[in-house]
């Protein structure tokens, strides 16, 4: 019997983390006194943690679709955080200048991009896995 790897477990948990963070964003906004007054916030999360979500069940399962689906997000996600991390450092060092609050604003999207790089990079070397057995 062959073992499974703990790799795209670990990548599995990490978008989870992200369901869950989305959620803790999203489910204010919808019980609210207005849920519907900025809808694009509210379509934009739900289709948000439905992809992590069906990211994380496929990858669970081993299935081929879930490794593509959570690099897709993964990888949409580090662009998306390397464009933010790159206009909110020179902001924040242009109006700040280098102190401890400019860092603060630069570790943030720093951090969303540190994790969704492991998640790739766990889902890249967890490849084989995924691959269905040679006959």
């Amino acid at each position: 019997m062959d073992r499974r790897s703990l790799l795209p477990d670990l990548a599995a948990l990490i978008l989870l983390g992200w369901v869950g963070l989305i959620l803790f964003v999203q489910v204010p906004i919808l019980l609210g006194d207005d849920p519907f007054a900025n809808p694009a916030w509210s379509v934009t999360g739900a289709i948000l943690a439905g992809a992590h979500l069906a990211a994380v069940v496929g990858i669970v399962r081993r299935m081929a679709w879930g490794r593509r689906l959570g690099l897709w997000i993964g990888g949409l996600a580090m662009f998306g955080t390397a464009v933010v991390l790159v206009t909110w450092t020179v902001n924040a060092l242009a109006t700040i200048g280098p102190s401890a609050d400019a860092l603060t604003a630069i570790l943030i999207p720093a951090g969303m991009f540190a994790s969704y790089a492991v998640v790739v990079g766990l889902l890249w070397r967890a490849r084989p896995e995924f691959s269905p057995p040679n006959p």
